[in-house]
């Protein structure tokens, strides 16, 4: 079966920067309505129609096809001591808040 429009797709993915290092990955599948739903990134998508079970590809993507250029203004550091104490922190980390 190929994927179409009102599949139900069922993906792995690994992401890597411009130097290939490893940024996040899927430790299980993620699941997305294909059709253009904004389920997925359009790009994403694209490559993906028409695909088979087991069928993989490799997906350039610039800033612009995903999250946008950095805006430092969205960017807040905040001391330790917010954080309740049974969190571990560790240099680095992101955290993502409403």
């Amino acid at each position: 079966m190929q994927i179409a429009k009102n599949s139900v797709v069922s993906l792995n993915y690994e992401m890597y920067d411009a130097d290939n290092n490893l940024l996040d990955q899927t430790d299980e599948p993620i699941s997305y309505l294909h059709g253009g739903y904004d389920g997925i990134f359009p790009l994403v998508e694209e490559a993906l129609h028409g695909k088979s079970v087991g069928d993989s590809i490799d997906i350039k993507m610039d800033p612009d096809n995903a999250f946008g250029e950095p805006d430092e203004e969205l960017v807040r550091v905040e001391d330790a001591d917010v954080f309740p104490p049974d969190v571990e922190l560790e240099v680095g980390m992101m955290f993502e808040a409403d």
